[in-house]
């Protein structure tokens, strides 16, 4: 199952924006990420007035945390599976309303199984698509060049996130209770993160006719020299004499939508993945031989 392509309609005014249309992808992950991973870890706003309701021992009411850091990590797989198949645009959004709803649940609990279902495994655990996990899956995609500077922004979301929202979530508590401080911060996801996601966030440029970086399209002879072959193989060809290096590593060589790794490791001690040239489409092995030649693989997976 692949992701829809996007309807002509849409794609076109995204592409003639007068600024490359990954900066509104960086911009997007940067309001998600300072709401969506701050909300996750609120827990510690909320932890003391919960224990003055409740009375319940500090290490049980705390066991909602830890649960939900134990639920996120599996849900991480998951989260890249959906990821590759329908991308940020309804992954992210997914995201929100798991935490919107454990933190709206989470107002009418009564006992600490209540707390540990509704924050932990929804709030914290739901939350790790919002995270550095989720925005890890497709960031790479829209740069090259500026990657670094491109992903360094996103994640900056962060610590702006904290300094604003912290303090704001800190008066909400003291003034109007940590019930009312949970139905903002769902409300604040619902209202904000969500829509920003499913209207503006796109998996890859070439969703939208677009290269990486903001490069022009190639065109012409140019295009048609770079189209994937009609069986959708690629084909590897190193120019090089078996004898002359022992091991080299051709790493994130983006091709037509996938993300290439080429390795030669003439011993296998290297890299740790055996002996031999082998070639790697989005973390799947394509191709394989002992010898330093020419290698084809398919780009898709059989079904």
């Amino acid at each position: 199952m692949t992701p829809a392509e996007p309807s002509p309609t849409i794609a076109t005014p995204l592409r003639r924006l007068p600024f490359y249309y990954g900066w509104v992808v960086v911009a997007v992950a940067f309001v998600t990420m300072a709401i969506g991973v701050n909300v996750r870890t609120a827990f510690s706003l909320l932890f003391s007035p919960i224990l003055d309701e409740f009375g319940w021992a500090r290490g049980t009411t705390a066991a909602a945390f830890s649960l939900g850091f134990v639920v996120a990590t599996l849900y991480a797989p998951f989260i890249g599976v959906l990821m590759d198949r329908l991308g940020p645009r309804y992954v992210l959004p997914l995201g929100a309303v798991l935490v919107s709803s454990g933190l709206i649940g989470a107002t009418f609990a009564t006992e600490p199984w209540h707390l540990h279902l509704t924050l932990g495994v929804f709030g914290i655990g739901g939350g790790i698509a919002l995270t550095y996990i989720g925005h890890g899956a497709f960031l790479p995609h829209w740069f090259v060049a500026r990657r670094g500077l491109a992903i360094g922004i996103a994640f900056s979301g962060v610590g702006v996130g904290s300094i604003l929202l912290f303090p704001w979530l800190k008066q909400v508590i003291d003034q109007d209770g940590w019930r009312q401080a949970c139905w903002t911060m769902g409300l604040l996801l619902v209202i904000l993160v969500l829509p920003l996601n499913f209207f503006l966030q796109r998996q890859r440029p070439e969703d939208i006719g677009l290269r990486p970086d903001g490069d022009a399209p190639r065109t012409g002879d140019e295009a048609r020299k770079t189209s994937p072959r009609p069986d959708n193989v690629v084909e590897v060809n190193p120019l090089l004499p078996e004898d002359t290096w022992d091991w080299f590593c051709l790493d994130n060589v983006l091709y037509h939508g996938k993300v290439l790794t080429i390795l030669w490791d003439k011993t296998g001690k290297r890299f740790g993945k055996g002996s031999g040239l082998q070639v790697f489409a989005d973390g799947r092995r394509i191709a394989q031989r002992d010898t330093l030649g020419r290698v084809q693989g398919p780009l898709k997976a059989s079904h």
